[in-house]
Protein backbone atom coordinates (compact mmCIF):
# COMPACT_ATOMS: atom_id res chain seq x y z
CA UNK A 1 0.00 0.00 0.00
CA UNK A 2 1.69 3.26 -1.27
CA UNK A 3 0.22 5.29 2.05
CA UNK A 4 1.73 2.78 4.71
CA UNK A 5 4.83 2.32 3.15
CA UNK A 6 6.72 0.81 6.55
CA UNK A 7 3.66 -1.99 6.76
CA UNK A 8 1.75 -4.28 5.26
CA UNK A 9 -2.31 -5.68 5.83
CA UNK A 10 -2.81 -8.94 7.52
CA UNK A 11 -6.64 -10.56 7.39
CA UNK A 12 -6.83 -14.56 8.89
CA UNK A 13 -9.20 -16.69 7.71
CA UNK A 14 -8.97 -19.54 10.57
CA UNK A 15 -5.27 -18.92 10.32
CA UNK A 16 -3.23 -16.46 11.86
CA UNK A 17 0.74 -15.29 11.39
CA UNK A 18 3.42 -15.58 13.27
CA UNK A 19 5.99 -12.34 13.69
CA UNK A 20 8.32 -11.68 16.18
CA UNK A 21 8.91 -8.83 18.32
CA UNK A 22 11.66 -8.44 20.56
CA UNK A 23 13.60 -11.56 19.84
CA UNK A 24 10.29 -13.02 20.56
CA UNK A 25 7.35 -15.08 18.22
CA UNK A 26 3.96 -14.29 18.61
CA UNK A 27 0.75 -15.64 16.85
CA UNK A 28 -1.13 -12.54 15.20
CA UNK A 29 -4.56 -14.34 15.03
CA UNK A 30 -6.65 -14.11 12.11
CA UNK A 31 -10.63 -14.70 12.33
CA UNK A 32 -12.44 -17.58 13.57
CA UNK A 33 -14.19 -18.06 10.21
CA UNK A 34 -12.94 -20.12 7.47
CA UNK A 35 -12.90 -19.59 3.43
CA UNK A 36 -15.80 -21.44 0.94
CA UNK A 37 -17.14 -22.89 4.44
CA UNK A 38 -21.02 -23.76 4.78
CA UNK A 39 -21.38 -22.49 7.92
CA UNK A 40 -18.94 -18.96 6.88
CA UNK A 41 -21.73 -16.21 5.75
CA UNK A 42 -20.65 -15.28 2.31
CA UNK A 43 -21.00 -11.67 3.31
CA UNK A 44 -18.52 -11.64 6.46
CA UNK A 45 -15.64 -9.31 6.65
CA UNK A 46 -12.55 -10.56 8.05
CA UNK A 47 -10.54 -8.19 10.29
CA UNK A 48 -7.57 -6.35 8.46
CA UNK A 49 -4.44 -5.88 11.00
CA UNK A 50 -1.50 -3.75 9.95
CA UNK A 51 1.36 -4.97 10.71
CA UNK A 52 4.65 -2.90 10.98
CA UNK A 53 8.10 -3.40 9.62
CA UNK A 54 11.17 -3.85 11.42
CA UNK A 55 14.66 -3.88 10.09
CA UNK A 56 14.87 -7.81 11.62
CA UNK A 57 11.22 -8.89 11.12
CA UNK A 58 10.71 -12.25 9.68
CA UNK A 59 7.36 -13.75 9.18
CA UNK A 60 6.05 -17.05 9.12
CA UNK A 61 3.02 -18.59 7.72
CA UNK A 62 1.75 -22.50 8.57
CA UNK A 63 -0.52 -24.74 8.33
CA UNK A 64 -2.13 -26.32 11.26
CA UNK A 65 -0.39 -30.01 9.91
CA UNK A 66 2.77 -28.89 12.06
CA UNK A 67 1.57 -27.94 15.03
CA UNK A 68 -1.34 -30.92 14.91
CA UNK A 69 1.89 -33.65 14.50
CA UNK A 70 1.89 -35.82 17.16
CA UNK A 71 4.82 -38.23 18.66
CA UNK A 72 5.96 -39.70 22.12
CA UNK A 73 3.87 -42.75 24.17
CA UNK A 74 0.78 -40.82 23.98
CA UNK A 75 0.69 -38.85 20.26
CA UNK A 76 0.96 -35.21 22.30
CA UNK A 77 0.55 -32.74 19.26
CA UNK A 78 3.50 -30.30 18.96
CA UNK A 79 1.07 -27.01 19.52
CA UNK A 80 1.24 -24.01 19.02
CA UNK A 81 3.64 -22.89 22.19
CA UNK A 82 6.29 -25.62 21.09
CA UNK A 83 6.05 -24.37 17.21
CA UNK A 84 6.86 -21.03 18.78
CA UNK A 85 9.73 -22.26 20.83
CA UNK A 86 10.92 -23.73 17.92
CA UNK A 87 10.48 -20.37 16.07
CA UNK A 88 12.02 -18.44 18.35
CA UNK A 89 15.50 -21.08 18.14
CA UNK A 90 15.44 -19.64 14.76
CA UNK A 91 15.88 -15.90 15.49
CA UNK A 92 19.34 -14.58 13.60
CA UNK A 93 19.49 -17.29 11.48
CA UNK A 94 19.30 -16.74 7.68
CA UNK A 95 16.11 -18.48 5.99
CA UNK A 96 18.46 -21.21 5.13
CA UNK A 97 19.36 -22.18 8.68
CA UNK A 98 15.86 -21.59 9.99
CA UNK A 99 14.54 -24.14 7.20
CA UNK A 100 17.28 -26.89 8.19
CA UNK A 101 16.47 -26.56 11.83
CA UNK A 102 12.39 -26.34 12.01
CA UNK A 103 12.98 -29.51 9.20
CA UNK A 104 15.15 -30.87 12.00
CA UNK A 105 13.34 -30.24 15.09
CA UNK A 106 10.06 -31.55 12.99
CA UNK A 107 11.89 -34.92 12.32
CA UNK A 108 13.60 -35.16 15.59
CA UNK A 109 9.52 -35.00 17.44
CA UNK A 110 7.94 -37.03 15.00
CA UNK A 111 9.60 -40.03 15.26
CA UNK A 112 8.18 -43.09 13.61
CA UNK A 113 4.54 -41.14 14.27
CA UNK A 114 2.83 -41.25 10.28
CA UNK A 115 2.08 -37.43 9.36
CA UNK A 116 -1.29 -36.57 9.96
CA UNK A 117 -2.10 -33.46 7.70
CA UNK A 118 -0.04 -31.30 5.44
CA UNK A 119 2.89 -29.53 6.98
CA UNK A 120 3.36 -26.36 5.16
CA UNK A 121 5.98 -23.68 6.72
CA UNK A 122 6.58 -20.26 4.97
CA UNK A 123 8.82 -17.96 6.09
CA UNK A 124 9.57 -14.54 4.67
CA UNK A 125 11.75 -11.56 5.37
CA UNK A 126 10.80 -7.45 5.37
CA UNK A 127 11.08 -6.94 1.55
CA UNK A 128 14.34 -4.48 0.69
CA UNK A 129 14.14 -0.81 0.81
CA UNK A 130 13.53 0.37 -2.72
Amino acid sequence: DPHYPDSFTFAGANMGIFTARNNQYQLVRGDKYSLGCRRTDPSTRFTEQRIHYTDDLRIYLATDGIMEQGSGEKGFSIGRRRFIDILNQTIGQDAEGASELIQHYLRQYQQDWPQRDDITVIGFDRPAHK
